[in-house]
């Protein structure tokens, strides 16, 4: 307190920083305010990534090759000495005359064989590869997702604002003397 009983305002109480001091101080100051950008960063949800999986038909042709049997016809003239197979798995002895001795069956019939030859057809049985197809499925790849992170720069633009300190003087006009 001062001999008046008067209390005087201190600067900090009754300043604001947009307000010049007192007219009774010293100096006049203002305060100067200027806005800043600060960026920062946050995760969030981007996305949503599911995995399934789908059959897709697709046509192979794969060559394959086959074999098969054919019947060659040969004719070979007989020379002496050879034998000749008959009906019963005996084997009768070619003459050089081209008879041969075969036997008669024991029960006196007559299957047509004329001198050794056979009435009866022979079959032979031709066989032939095929190609036979069967599927399997075998496992080929696992797919995983593995989710990683990549690094990119992005510039933030923002307007920010500040302030300027600006003197305007005002003069008295002078006066006539």
């Amino acid at each position: 307190m001062t001999q008046y009983d008067v209390e005087q305002p201190t600067p900090a109480a009754d300043q604001t920083d947009e307000t010049p001091l007192a007219a009774g101080a010293d100096d006049l100051s203002v305060v100067r305010h200027e806005e800043r950008l600060d960026v920062s960063k946050e995760r969030r949800a981007a996305g949503k990534v599911r995995i399934g999986k789908r059959t897709v038909t697709e046509t192979v042709q794969v060559p394959v090759q086959v074999r098969r049997e054919v019947l060659v016809y040969e004719e070979l003239p007989v020379e002496g000495g050879d034998t000749l197979p008959s009906q019963d798995g005996e084997a009768t002895a070619a003459h050089q005359d081209g008879t041969s001795a075969v036997p008669h069956p024991a029960d006196g019939t007559d299957h047509g064989a004329v001198d050794g030859l056979p009435s009866a057809p022979t079959e032979v049985v031709l066989h032939e590869e095929r190609p036979v197809v069967s599927l399997e499925t075998v496992p080929v790849e696992r797919v995983r997702l593995v989710p990683s992170t990549t690094d990119a720069e992005h510039t933030v633009t923002q307007p920010v604002r500040r302030e300027e300190v600006e003197l305007v003087r005002t003069d008295d006009e002078p006066t006539a003397s």
